[in-house]
């Protein structure tokens, strides 16, 4: 710390945000250089996105604790949980939340920011595009949430009269 922080004078560092199981994560990984605190069984129902939430919030608390060789080490885990397979053989991906953590939790020049697109860059291109276009057309309101997505019905198919089935 530095010696003009409020922090060092106090010898206090308080992190409400952060849980305790994110805060074991960080002190298993001091003592073992290993992130091992992720659900066991990739393929159980409880582990989908499990995953991907406690290494986002490792890393962003390893950005706070300003601790590069902790933020590497979850990044590999991130990648290694990118190529964990479901119950039906398909890769997992991190999730709009596990994004958010990331992206409300570093700064633009976060190279977590950038694994989190190169990942997302092997989605299909023709989501990636619609996605573009999506973001290009309508922006979010004040509450995060797209505003048609409030009406369901935009999403319903229609019969030939044009009406929803």
């Amino acid at each position: 710390m530095k010696p003009h922080w409020k922090e060092a004078k106090d010898r206090l560092v308080e992190l409400p945000e952060d849980t305790a199981e994110i805060f074991g994560i960080y002190i298993q990984w001091l003592y073992t250089k290993g992130i091992a605190s992720l659900p066991e069984d990739p393929s159980s129902d409880s582990f989908l996105g499990e995953g991907y939430s406690l290494l986002a919030s490792a890393y962003v608390l390893g950005e706070k604790l300003q601790d590069i060789a902790f933020k590497n080490d979850v990044v590999d885990a991130i990648m290694a949980e990118s190529f964990n397979l479901n119950p039906n053989g398909q890769r997992l991906f991190p999730g709009c939340h596990h994004i958010k953590i990331i992206y409300d939790g570093t700064p633009k020049s976060s190279l977590a920011r950038r694994l989190l697109v190169d990942i997302c860059t092997t989605l299909p291109r023709d989501f990636l595009v619609d996605l573009a276009i999506a973001q290009y057309q309508h922006r979010t309101n004040s509450k995060g949430v797209v505003p048609n997505m409030a009406d369901t019905s935009a999403y319903h198919e229609r019969g030939e009269s044009g009406q929803c089935l």
